[in-house]
């Protein structure tokens, strides 16, 4: 990411005090003993300085689906049975929609899980179980590097009579409606938008509650 000042890799963007990428793991270690970090390749892993605990893409240039593959094979190693994936760029994700989401996830018994808001399936976060490692192999070998119509095959193969299970993320329990949730972060003109939006709902809080 180039522009306007701001790092080149947007995951050392800062935001409230915490880079895109501390304020990610911080909110996998809200749900989980030891996060993962997908760096894509080692160049990144030492831009990000994760030289020696990145873990890096298997299918080179792939996008998040390579990345989830990366993921699946790096569980797999350690005996885990699923992996929580959430993305670097959506910095108003909560630890409390995670924590809502992951025991809902589980409950569906589906293979693949993933979030809905306002109508709109969001491929991360997603909660995938790791016997979908091959299926996600055979899918990149193809060429196919969109996330979610994978996921959706996957679990179809996988746990047929569920499906890819979507959960709307305003009926988790705890949670209220919240449209930056899902606010995604790739350019300069995004962030800056972002925080005029911030801005914004702290002065109409604040004047709601100094009535």
């Amino acid at each position: 990411m180039r522009g306007h000042g701001l790092p080149l890799d947007k995951a050392s963007i800062v935001w409230n005090g915490q880079t895109l990428l501390e304020r990610a793991t911080t909110l996998l270690l809200s749900v989980c003993e030891a996060p993962a970090v997908l760096c894509g390749t080692s160049e990144r892993c030492a831009r990000i300085h994760l030289q020696n605990s990145g873990v890096i893409d298997r299918f080179q240039g792939m996008g998040p689906l390579g990345g989830l593959e990366a993921a699946l094979a790096d569980a797999a190693s350690h005996g885990a049975s699923r992996v929580l994936v959430v993305p670097v760029d959506l910095p108003c994700l909560t630890p409390e929609l995670l924590l809502a989401f992951v025991p809902c996830a589980l409950a569906q018994q589906s293979s693949a899980c993933c979030l809905r808001s306002r109508a709109r399936t969001q491929p991360l976060p997603a909660l995938v179980h790791v016997d979908a490692l091959p299926f996600v192999q055979e899918a990149l070998l193809a060429g196919h590097r969109k996330l979610l119509p994978v996921l959706s095959s996957v679990a179809q193969r996988l746990s047929p009579q569920v499906g890819l299970a979507m959960i709307e993320a305003v009926d988790l329990p705890g949670t209220k409606e919240d449209d930056s949730w899902f606010w995604n972060v790739n350019t300069p003109e995004e962030l800056q938008l972002l925080q005029q939006g911030e801005s914004l709902k702290t002065a109409m809080h604040q004047s709601t509650h100094g009535k």
